[in-house]
């Protein structure tokens, strides 16, 4: 898709610096810039683009999307961040170090075209930001997909604590995701005020996750991983050891209890994070809002999805209570 932006004479629609345009080629183009395959991130980028595609806005204008993807590597990355810059009226950043990338690239082009940003937990830690409940005054905004860790922990707590053998629960994760950690040490403190016991089996990259599980003790039977790329992306390593050692496993995106990756999740729905951040990029083509004065937004759907078919599949039963509590159940084995 393509589009059109007239002159600021014409339509007076700014972004910081600029118009929200291209030069003079008839077309409006949106970079996106994607860490790595991994479903809560295709699932943003895919419903980011479809938002914008079926809107009011997309009737009357062209629109043309770019989607890059460095697999994490980061020298690749940082190329495609200056060449989707160079060449887009506005980019979105999926994840932490994409967004870094483009806010950067931005900067050493000193070209302020708007830099969204989405599946980003903490955008003030990762200097994208300053501040999540004002707006900026910079080309930098988006939507954090920073879930609520603790109340996952409550989950566990207020449904397992009296059917399992013993209260202790297993963190796996990405040792050097920041966001990760932090989801992760909130999730140790809520369990440690709740009397549990905690495991720490963080792993640095995703050939050790399989051999880390599998040195879980026979008593630990609940495993939890929050909103990491390398979990999602590597969800079957640590589901085929979940069915082997008959774990619970609860994560932090709902999305992977439907693709096998998860038995329950009170967690985010990066669908509805990749509709947020296409309405927030929708207003700022429109000129209803400008990206200096756009507020950081939060996930805003938080369901609790379960899955006792996959379950079954693993030699463990959910609870009812915890199935009776669902927003979501789904019957699905594998993907």
């Amino acid at each position: 898709m393509k589009h059109k932006l007239l002159m600021m004479s014409l339509i007076g629609i700014f972004a910081i610096g600029g118009l929200v345009s291209c030069d003079n080629d008839d077309s409006i183009d949106i970079g996106i810039l994607q860490l790595v395959s991994a479903t809560p991130l295709n699932k943003v980028a895919e419903l980011f683009e479809s938002t914008i595609e079926n809107s009011e806005f997309a009737k009357t204008h062209k629109i043309n999307f770019t989607l890059r993807n460095p697999e994490a590597d980061e020298a690749t990355m940082s190329t495609m961040a200056t060449n989707l810059v160079s060449n887009s009226d506005m980019v979105l950043g999926i994840a932490t170090s994409a967004s870094q990338s483009l806010k950067k690239a931005s900067k050493s082009l000193d070209k302020n075209i708007p830099v969204l940003f989405s599946a980003v937990t903490d955008p003030v830690d990762a200097n994208l930001v300053t501040s999540t409940t004002s707006a900026n005054g910079t080309n930098v905004s988006g939507v954090s997909d920073m879930g609520d860790p603790k109340k996952s922990m409550e989950l566990i707590d207020t449904h397992f604590s009296s059917t399992l053998t013993s209260k202790k629960v297993a963190f796996i994760y990405n040792s050097g995701e920041s966001n990760s950690i932090q989801q992760v040490s909130l999730a140790k403190a809520k369990m440690n005020d709740l009397g549990w016991s905690v495991v720490d089996k963080s792993v640095a990259m995703e050939t050790e996750i399989e051999t880390t599980l599998n040195n879980l003790g026979s008593d630990v039977k609940m495993l939890y991983y929050p909103t990491d790329n390398m979990c999602a992306k590597y969800k079957a390593s640590i589901a085929k050891v979940a069915k082997e050692k008959n774990l619970f496993v609860c994560c932090g995106d709902s999305s992977l209890v439907s693709t096998g990756g998860a038995l329950f999740s009170l967690g985010v729905d990066y669908s509805s994070l990749g509709v947020q951040v296409g309405e927030m990029a929708l207003k700022i083509l429109s000129g209803e809002n400008k990206i200096e004065d756009t507020v950081v937004g939060f996930a805003s759907k938080l369901p609790l999805v379960v899955n006792p078919s996959l379950a079954a599949s693993w030699g463990v039963t959910l609870p009812e209570s915890l199935v009776a509590a669902a927003d979501e159940v789904v019957e699905v084995v594998s993907e």
